[in-house]
């Protein structure tokens, strides 16, 4: 029963481990240098009220328009849409019988 299985739904199963390989792949590449970007704001180790309210207005200005808003709006676009699409293409029937009265 698997293999039945697998033979069905391979195509969507490589096109979604693609997927998720390439997203994965973004944000690891993205996610060191934000890292890194993090502790050079100052942010990690701040005492003082205002001065950690200026950098963290300083790291969030520096953040807009960058790769990883960017990658941000694609996750959130991915959590929204991948529902929808896994309902759309491996929900539905492969194979729909055509009902007697529709030529």
């Amino acid at each position: 029963m698997m293999w039945l299985s697998w033979r069905q739904f391979r195509t969507q199963a490589i096109v979604a481990g693609c997927v998720l390989a390439g997203f994965a792949i973004l944000l690891l590449s993205t996610g060191f240098s934000l890292a890194s970007d993090y502790n050079n704001s100052g942010l990690p180790g701040c005492a003082n009220p205002h001065a950690c309210q200026l950098a963290l207005t300083v790291f969030s200005n520096q953040l807009r328009g960058s790769i990883y808003e960017f990658t941000f709006y694609i996750g959130v676009v991915l959590i929204y849409l991948t529902p929808a699409l896994i309902g759309a293409f491996w929900g539905a029937p492969q194979n729909a019988p055509i009902s007697a009265g529709v030529r």
